[in-house]
């Protein structure tokens, strides 16, 4: 995998986090863990935090709550990259496709399911998993931002079909001449 091109530190000071969270952490202990998403949904999530109300309508395969990984590769499959906004003038982004990755204290209450090693049914929770239906116990504490060239995909596909497109009527220009003609004719 990558490593970020930018990490954001979040401040303490977070309207959206209660001052539970803090005292959930110090009872229980925490963990870290990785939360990848939809680059649209990181404005939300940083102005208001991960949430279980903004969780899939379906409840997910392991049921409500937020998602996380112990592991950064697993939580980067569910990244999305997309265009940098246009107004964003760094160098570093310029021309370049963007994603986010939220990481989080976790407090670890009794209540927050986790994987293990053992799984014995596709219900059960993969080892590297969590998942928290309390929005008490999850603090964003940073935001990692991936980068990568953008898809180039349509602009070959322009160039592939222009590139057959001329091929062809070379080949058909070189079959209409008389040199052509009379290579054809000796060999009939």
């Amino acid at each position: 995998g990558s490593l970020p091109i930018f990490v954001v530190e979040l401040a303490d000071a977070e309207p959206h986090v209660p001052m539970q969270v803090d005292h959930m952490i110090e009872e229980y202990g925490s963990t870290f863990a990785f939360h990848g998403s939809l680059l649209e949904n990181f404005h939300s999530i940083v102005r208001r935090g991960l949430s279980n109300r903004f969780t899939r309508l379906d409840h997910g395969i392991y049921g409500d709550g937020v998602y996380f990984s112990t592991d950064a590769m697993v939580a980067s499959n569910y990244l999305s990259f997309d265009d940098a906004p246009r107004q964003c003038t760094h160098p570093l982004l310029a021309g370049e496709s963007i994603a986010c990755m939220a990481v989080c204290e976790i407090a670890m209450h009794p209540s927050v399911r986790k994987g293990t090693k053992e799984k014995k049914s596709q219900r059960e929770l993969p080892e590297t998993y969590l998942v928290v239906s309390n929005d008490h116990l999850i603090k964003l504490r940073w935001v990692f931002v991936f980068s990568r060239p953008r898809s180039r995909a349509k602009g070959n596909l322009v160039m592939w079909i222009v590139l057959v497109y001329v091929l062809v009527l070379v080949i058909a220009a070189a079959v209409r001449s008389p040199y052509w003609t009379r290579i054809a004719a000796r060999y009939r």
